[in-house]
């Protein structure tokens, strides 16, 4: 197996390629990860179980020469299997598996991704000819690409991305984790965790913990991930005056911890395919308020494992979040039933098994 992305940084995207390669059966599966780019910060998570992460260290927007690099990867390995992930990993990555004559081709596509051209989803169309499958993460995504890039559906399967409970279960000294991030013993914390992107609708989150605080609320709202909208959410929260409610965390590698001294994850995206994030604060019994875009509504059920909100809507954010940081009854109801969703629905094992038969499906075809 050929995972194929650009880099193993924090998403959900690196997420799903991390838990399939730790995931495989390793007695019918051999994953090997390509990074476009360098490994990433979470390489090692692979590396320390013995699974070999591999970087190209691309020259540019039009390094052609990385497809001959893949090539050679794919055959000095024998891969059998290219599975590739985001935009350009799918697209120099299918080129090369079909030009190194793989038995099988597969992408997953992570997002509705409206920012694509024309010409992005005409290459989409076209790489389709050569792609056994295509996995979306959500029936939104799936709906999405057959109506933008008219990719058929009997090449679409559904597969939600699941997460490793396990790993999330460990104890931790509270009070000295809230500490260690400026949280006061009497402040409410409600968190927003991915890439500083636009797309993750992070100032709607500010102007929330302004609303909250404004309200005389002691709130605390920790902003973690990184991204190229780092310095300018930073000087707009100083713009509004929530300097010392909003903590900028950085990357981190202790989601599972900080969790573990939230009361709500928000999730003001702006576009999604199926979060991570979300399944991440399921299983910590934390309750989520998530906009209504993507497979967000395929996740969290509104009223039962959180909110439902629309886009762009900093009021009803805000109305919601303090329903639950002023209920610890309504809190803990539905953080307790997100976690139950997660068990049943959305488990790595789950995840796993159903990518394991679909490449012994294809490899038999």
């Amino acid at each position: 197996m050929l995972y194929v992305i650009w880099s193993l940084e924090l998403g959900g995207a690196e997420q799903v390629v991390i838990n399939l390669a730790k995931g495989l059966d390793k007695n019918r599966f051999r994953p090997i990860v390509c990074c476009l780019n360098d490994k990433g910060k979470f390489a090692d998570e692979l590396e320390n179980q013995g699974i070999k992460v591999i970087p190209l260290n691309k020259k540019g927007k039009y390094d052609t020469s990385i497809i001959f690099k893949l090539i050679k990867i794919i055959k000095q390995y024998k891969i059998d299997i290219v599975h590739t992930h985001l935009w350009g990993a799918s697209s120099w990555g299918r080129i090369a598996a079909k030009l190194a004559g793989v038995k099988a081709i597969i992408i997953t596509e992570h997002n509705i991704d409206v920012w694509k051209t024309k010409l992005h989803l005409f290459i989409d169309k076209t790489l389709s000819f050569i792609t056994d499958k295509t996995v979306v993460v959500s029936n939104k995504v799936g709906e999405f690409y057959n109506q933008q890039a008219h990719i058929p559906h009997n090449k679409i399967k559904v597969i939600y991305n699941g997460l490793d409970i396990n790993r999330l279960d460990k104890d931790i000294n509270v009070e000295q984790k809230r500490k260690s991030l400026g949280i006061d013993r009497d402040d409410k914390v409600v968190a927003i965790i991915g890439r500083l992107v636009p797309q993750k609708g992070h100032k709607y989150f500010l102007n929330s913990i302004k609303n909250l605080s404004d309200e005389g609320i002691s709130v605390k709202g920790l902003i973690v991930g990184s991204g190229e909208m780092e310095k300018e959410l930073e000087e707009y929260s100083a713009s509004i005056g929530v300097n010392g409610k909003a903590i900028f965390t950085g990357l981190r590698k202790d989601i599972d911890e900080i969790l573990k001294v939230v009361d709500v994850l928000a999730m003001p995206s702006l576009r999604e395919g199926m979060p991570i994030a979300a399944l991440e604060a399921m299983a910590a019994s934390v309750p989520v308020v998530a906009t209504d875009v993507g497979g967000n509504k395929e996740v969290i059920l509104d009223e039962i494992t959180g909110y439902i909100i629309p886009a762009k809507d900093t009021e009803a954010l805000t109305k919601k979040i303090k329903a639950l940081i002023q209920d610890d009854e309504l809190k803990h109801s539905l953080g307790c039933a997100g976690r139950k969703r997660l068990i049943e629905h959305f488990s790595s094992n789950r995840m796993v098994s159903t990518h394991e038969a679909l490449y012994t499906e294809l490899l038999k075809k």
